[in-house]
C-alpha cells in the first residue's frame, strides 16, 4: 500500500526543529534548520584554525550534526510530499521541490540525486515509521485493542489533505522496479507489525481462530488497502468521516463469533 508518512515529521525529528514563518506561511515563527543556523553565532577562532589548516595544506573533515541532517532531510521529504500530491509525479520537478522546501538545488541533490529518489525517500520514511510503531506496542497486553489502534492509525495518515495526490502520485509509477520493491517492503512491514498481535489475540480468545492468523493478516491489509483507494479515488469519502466505521468494520471482522 501507498502510505503517508507523518505530516509532522519536521516536529518529531529528533532536535524538535520546526519550520519558521518564512518556511511555511502563515505558521507560527519557529526556529526552521536553515533560521536556526542563521542565528547560531560564529566561531570565529575556530574558522581561522580551519583557514590555517589549509594554508598547510592539511585536510580539515567538515563535522556534521546527525540530527540536523535529519531534520533537513525530513523537511525535503515533507515538501516534496506537497509537490507530488499537487502535481502528480510526472508533473512535479526538483526545482518545485527547492521552492517549496526553500533550498537551493545543490542542497536537494546532496540528499536525494533524482526525483525518483525523493519519491523513494517519501515511501521509505512511511515504512519507518510502521516499524517505529510495531516498537511502541511492545509489552502491550491487549492484543484487540492494538488491532484496532493500528486499523485506526491508518485513516489518521490518509487523513493528511495530501494523501489522495500523493496516493495517486506514487500509484501511477508502482511499474517502476524501485518503487514496487519499497512498497513490498512496506507491506512486509505492515504484515510483520500485525501478525504478532492477531497470534496473541486468538490465544487470549480476543480474536477469532477458525482463520490462519496470516489470513486474517491479509483481510486486514486489504481493508486498509481499500479504505486508502477510496480515500484516493472518491470525492466525498473522507478518513475522518469513515474512520469509526473502519474500526468498527475490523472489530466485527476479528472478533470470534462475528465474521
Amino acid at each position: 500500500m501507498v502510505r503517508l508518512p507523518r505530516r509532522d515529521w519536521w516536529r518529531a525529528s529528533a532536535t524538535g526543529v520546526s519550520r519558521c514563518a518564512a518556511c511555511r506561511p502563515g505558521a507560527e515563527a519557529r526556529r526552521c534548520p536553515r533560521t536556526r543556523a542563521a542565528q547560531e553565532p560564529r566561531r570565529p577562532v575556530r574558522t581561522v584554525g580551519k583557514r590555517v589548516a589549509r594554508a598547510e595544506g592539511k585536510h580539515v573533515a567538515r563535522t556534521v550534526d546527525p540530527a540536523r541532517h535529519e531534520a533537513r532531510r525530513l523537511v525535503i521529504i515533507d515538501a516534496a510530499l506537497t509537490v507530488f500530491a499537487a502535481r502528480g509525479y510526472d508533473g512535479a520537478t526538483t526545482a518545485a521541490i527547492c521552492r517549496e522546501a526553500r533550498i537551493g538545488s545543490g542542497t536537494l541533490f546532496h540528499y536525494f540525486p533524482t526525483k525518483l529518489a525523493v519519491l523513494l525517500g517519501i515511501l521509505d520514511q512511511g515504512t519507518r515509521e510502521v516499524r517505529e510503531s510495531a516498537a511502541a506496542h511492545a509489552g502491550r497486553e491487549d492484543p484487540l485493542a492494538v488491532l484496532l489502534e493500528i486499523v485506526g492509525q491508518v485513516a489518521d495518515e490518509v487523513a493528511d489533505p495530501r494523501a489522495a495526490g500523493f496516493v495517486r502520485a506514487a500509484g501511477g509509477v508502482m511499474h517502476l522496479p524501485e518503487v514496487a520493491e519499497a512498497l513490498e517492503a512496506d507491506a512486509d512491514a505492515q504484515r510483520a507489525r500485525i501478525r504478532p498481535w492477531v497470534g496473541r489475540g486468538q490465544e487470549r480468545g480476543e480474536v477469532r481462530t477458525d482463520l490462519a492468523p496470516g489470513r486474517i493478516v491479509s483481510w486486514l491489509m486489504l481493508l486498509t488497502d481499500g479504505f486508502t483507494e477510496r480515500v484516493a479515488v472518491e470525492p466525498g469519502f473522507t478518513a475522518p468521516g469513515e474512520k469509526d466505521l473502519l474500526v468498527a468494520t475490523a472489530r466485527q471482522f476479528l472478533v470470534p463469533g462475528h465474521g
